[in-house]
């Protein structure tokens, strides 16, 4: 008991609230912001790489490693963003860390964080699909014009 009752919302890192700061915000979910944080930073890096791709007219002049490079970017997104999701699914609904916890529900935040991992999986396999295709034809070709010579 710290002799106050806490009722309605209140900012984490108020001085009332520093006391419980160490019972709000858990390690699993620091674990989870961390990798939300570092999905968000790689998937704005891998926007900008495609950005890149798609304003390119010829895309016989992008190279299959920049495509690849891209597709790894959206991979490692997608795996961040996978390991937040699995983990706050996991401890999300813990008896020790939410109370009433059989009154909350994981919300739309969470579907669209479950959306996104797949959806950038996708894009990641896509993208190395293309590139590694891509990099197989450039070789194909180069043999082949070796040959004729």
């Amino acid at each position: 008991f710290y002799g106050k009752i806490y009722t309605g919302c209140w900012w984490i890192f108020s001085p009332e609230v520093r006391m419980l700061f160490s019972w709000i915000s858990n390690d699993w979910f620091r674990v989870v912001q961390s990798f939300s944080t570092l999905s968000l930073i790689s998937m704005l890096f891998a926007l900008i790489m495609v950005f890149m791709i798609t304003i390119n007219r010829n895309l016989s002049k992008v190279s299959s490693r920049f495509i690849l490079s891209t597709a790894l970017m959206t991979l490692t997104s997608a795996f961040f963003m996978g390991i937040a999701v699995i983990t706050f699914g996991i401890r999300g609904k813990n008896r020790d860390w939410m109370p009433r916890w059989q009154q909350n529900w994981y919300g739309w935040s969470f579907i669209l964080a479950v959306v996104s991992c797949i959806l950038e999986s996708v894009v990641g396999f896509i993208l190395l699909f293309e590139g590694i295709n891509m990099k197989l034809v450039k070789s194909y070709m180069e043999k082949m014009y070796i040959q004729k010579k």
